[in-house]
């Protein structure tokens, strides 16, 4: 990808295994481009760049992206950015992780266009926020946030105060808990996690990735993250990312990358809180990033590494999976 250079692809043509290149533009970022994230509604990208500035997009019509807004309160690369989900009534909420260890919360103005700091949660003294996630929409407005001493931390919303005659100040609770030897590099929640309460993390799940490998985390009462087991796992090296899928009904289920593999971990139906190796997939060259697709068992993954690309992972009844190449032509 060039420099400041971002790209619109149409949805996965599954029949066909094709992404059509809808659009190419030149975002003006200064510096390469970190992150790209479309919201829920697919009317608005969000850019993230290594020059600390995130640029939206209006993208209703892909083929000609229009500029919206410059937010630029970061001091260093930002290295994420997520849109919060509209289910939790977080409406048009923006995160953004960056290298100067803050974790900044965006939302819209009443002037259209216009943008502005819903909250700002300083972590430098944990180092780089290296990656964020939010929670599901039965969860609440939380984020989790992985920094660069392998720390963990949740900011969740807890609700508005007035603050003078007109103008209201949001309340965000921040806590954090040492989860890796070593830096964090992605962190991912379970969409199964339930909380016992309004404004309670008791009953979620966290996945984690790191220098030390991946870790699961759970509150089962009132007290601090434990950790739960993973039986059969080779030794643990650096994991460069982790994705839990989302709940079909059947198993839970997690996809981990970790050099030129991708790793499969499910949770032991027969033993509560352990989880062991279902499966993995070799590839050629370095495995980057992971996201599970909307449509069952069906994983994108990113890799490459002068140049990176996209493949799919399509699980089969047996409980294999296949490597599917995306392009732009039909395979």
């Amino acid at each position: 990808m060039r420099e400041g250079w971002a790209y619109v692809l149409g949805a996965l043509v599954l029949a066909g295994w094709m992404a059509p290149v809808l659009a190419e533009f030149d975002t003006a970022h200064c510096g390469p481009i970190l992150d790209v994230q479309l919201d829920a509604y697919g009317q608005c990208l969000a850019t993230a760049s290594a020059d600390g500035h995130i640029r939206l997009w209006d993208v209703q019509a892909p083929e000609v992206p229009a500029f919206l807004s410059d937010l630029g309160a970061h001091s260093g690369a930002v290295r994420q950015v997520a849109w919060a989900p509209p289910e939790a009534g977080a409406s048009a909420l923006l995160a953004s992780a960056g290298a100067d260890g803050h974790v900044i919360i965006w939302g819209p103005c009443l002037a259209q266009g216009t943008w502005r700091v819903v909250h700002d949660e300083n972590l430098s003294s944990h180092g780089a926020v290296q990656a964020i996630s939010w929670a599901s929409s039965e969860v609440g407005t939380v984020l989790a946030c992985a920094s660069a001493d392998g720390t963990l931390s949740t900011v969740m919303h807890q609700g508005t105060v007035r603050s003078g005659d007109s103008s209201i100040d949001h309340r965000w609770q921040c806590q954090s808990f040492a989860a890796h030897k070593g830096q964090a590099t992605a962190v991912s929640w379970a969409s199964t996690s339930m909380p016992s309460s309004a404004g309670s993390l008791v009953g979620t799940s966290l996945a984690s990735a790191g220098d030390d490998g991946v870790h699961v985390w759970r509150i089962d009462m009132q007290g601090p993250w434990h950790e739960e087991r993973i039986e059969g796992l080779p030794a643990q090296g650096m994991a460069r990312d982790v994705a839990w899928k989302p709940w079909d009904g059947s198993c839970e289920m997690l996809a981990c990358a970790k050099g030129r593999q991708v790793e499969f971990l499910r949770r032991d139906p027969s033993q509560s809180g352990t989880w062991r190796v279902a499966h993995h997939v070799d590839f050629d060259e370095e495995v980057w990033k992971l996201q599970w697709m909307d449509i069952e068992s069906q994983l994108l993954v990113t890799c490459g590494e002068k140049e990176q690309r996209s493949v799919l992972l399509k699980q089969r009844l047996s409980g294999d999976w296949d490597v599917v190449e995306l392009d732009e032509k039909k395979q």
